[in-house]
């Protein structure tokens, strides 16, 4: 079995286990999680519960609106950009 450099084989563990409906769940400890879940997985993404390798990267251009956040105690206005660029930002869904 090839394994990542680094990484021992004898710390793969190999179950058997043909039914992943339940996802990843790294909330608990291995031992408390349902049976058809995983506690973690390393690059697979588990989509309607079947394993594969994870979706690639779509990089996109990201058009900013004009204007941006006023704080109402300084009376000064942060760029929507600015403020993207910086992470300081909940969620951004063009």
């Amino acid at each position: 079995m090839a394994t990542q450099p680094g990484l021992q084989a004898d710390a793969l563990i190999a179950d058997g286990q043909t039914d992943f409906s339940g996802g990843q769940d790294a909330s608990k400890i291995a031992s408390r999680i349902s049976p058809q879940s995983i506690a973690a997985g390393v690059n697979i993404t588990l989509a309607r519960g079947v394993p594969a390798p994870p979706f690639g990267v779509s990089k996109r251009r990201i058009k900013f609106p004009t204007g941006g956040i006023t704080n109402p105690i300084s009376n000064v206005t942060v760029a929507y950009e600015e403020i993207f660029y910086a992470g300081r930002f909940q969620s951004f869904i063009p």
